[in-house]
């Protein structure tokens, strides 16, 4: 979220923007040689800034009145014979100088507005990302005594946290992090936190165990996945991060008539949500699997068992 300085910056260029525009326009067609219709003009364009600032920021309307009046001045300045013979050489008509004015002010608030996107899409995605290292689950240590593996015998480290924390310490956590979240109106709780897995451990050991997301693309591969682009219930979905890295996993529980397709998963050492499948913290970037084998469940093997060669699909 941006800070106030950012949306001080916003408002007041979008008061001295709008003035200028209201003043330069309305003064190229009242002309020159009407100097109380100029006058009138100005005042309207003090008076848009300051309803722009009253509008949006009551802290910024005396410096928006300040700012205001010293452009319709210098504005007014620029009629008087004097300064028309020094700015003649450039702007001869009168009607040229208020139409740059206008442009100026709609340079101001084409460029202010351009800023403020990218700030705020900065801000947001600062946001998500302290979210994802918010609920990320604590470093694991590899579990003794069970050994997962995909349908080709490769074997899958799963994880157990030493030190995992209490119910009442995980919910007060959870309520924290979900009131930063953007689109905390728009998941729905059906499961409460634990340390004791992640999501793709949600997903591959039935809850049980914490799964690395290094290890998702191997299962992916050794169990018969293939991409679809028509997701129906029960198919997986997997989200990536910027390289191409895989973040976070999924299932797919429905498809709305309108075509929202609704994944349940857990997030991290928090609960398990169901939800629209862009409207988690995770980002945009997804792609849905299927496979025929009947379960997203790994395999469990012998932990004596012989590691076989990968096999590169």
């Amino acid at each position: 979220m941006l800070d106030t300085t950012d949306n001080a910056r916003l408002v007041l260029a979008l008061s001295a923007g709008l003035g200028l525009i209201v003043a330069g326009v309305g003064n190229a067609l009242v002309g020159s040689r009407r100097w109380t219709g100029q006058l009138s003009v100005g005042l309207v364009g003090v008076a848009a800034a300051t309803g722009v600032a009253v509008l949006f920021d009551s802290t910024q309307t005396w410096q928006i009145v300040a700012v205001g009046g010293g452009l319709a001045g210098a504005l007014s300045l620029s009629s008087s014979g004097r300064v028309r013979r020094v700015a003649s050489a450039l702007f001869r008509s009168p009607r040229v100088r208020w139409a740059a004015a206008a442009a100026v002010g709609i340079g101001v608030l084409g460029a202010e507005s351009v800023r403020y996107d990218r700030a705020e899409a900065a801000a947001l995605d600062a946001q998500m990302e302290d979210m994802v290292a918010r609920i990320t689950r604590p470093n694991g240590v590899p579990a003794t005594g069970v050994a997962f593996r995909t349908d080709r015998g490769n074997r899958v480290t799963v994880l157990v946290t030493e030190t995992p924390r209490t119910a009442e310490q995980l919910r007060r956590s959870e309520s924290l992090t979900l009131n930063d979240l953007p689109s905390r109106t728009q998941v729905i709780h059906r499961g409460p936190p634990s340390d004791g897995c992640n999501c793709h451990g949600w997903v591959f050991t039935g809850g049980r165990y914490g799964v690395g997301g290094h290890d998702v693309d191997t299962i992916l591969a050794d169990n018969g996945y293939a991409v679809v682009t028509a997701p129906t219930a029960g198919d997986a979905c997997v989200y990536r991060d910027d390289g191409g890295q895989v973040s976070h996993t999924a299932v797919v529980r429905a498809v709305c008539d309108d075509g929202t397709v609704l994944v349940e998963g857990k997030w991290g050492w928090m609960g398990v949500y169901l939800h629209p499948v862009q409207s988690s913290c995770y980002g945009q970037k997804f792609d849905f699997y299927r496979t025929s084998r009947g379960s997203h469940m790994l395999a469990i093997g012998s932990e004596s068992q012989t590691e076989p060669a990968r096999v590169t699909p």
